[in-house]
């Protein structure tokens, strides 16, 4: 499937490259950086713990939906 395909691709390059997406904002000191799936139109929002070497997808939310509530 297409979206899969998308958020597996983007996962793996988030492992090499945890800074690949733009950042979102700040949510109570963390920075939430969002990365777009451009052929579903999905932009995965996510944060980056550096001290544990891991990566929190917070969510996947349609970019046509408007913003979500982080």
């Amino acid at each position: 499937m297409l979206f899969e395909d998308e958020l597996k691709g983007v996962v793996e390059r988030l492992k090499q490259q945890p800074t690949l997406g733009g950042v979102y904002q700040t949510v109570d000191g963390e920075v939430v950086r969002r990365a777009l799936l451009p052929r579903t139109a999905q932009h995965v929002y996510y944060a980056v713990d550096e001290a544990n070497d891991i990566i929190i997808i917070h969510t996947v939310w349609g970019a046509r939906r408007g913003r979500p509530k982080l």
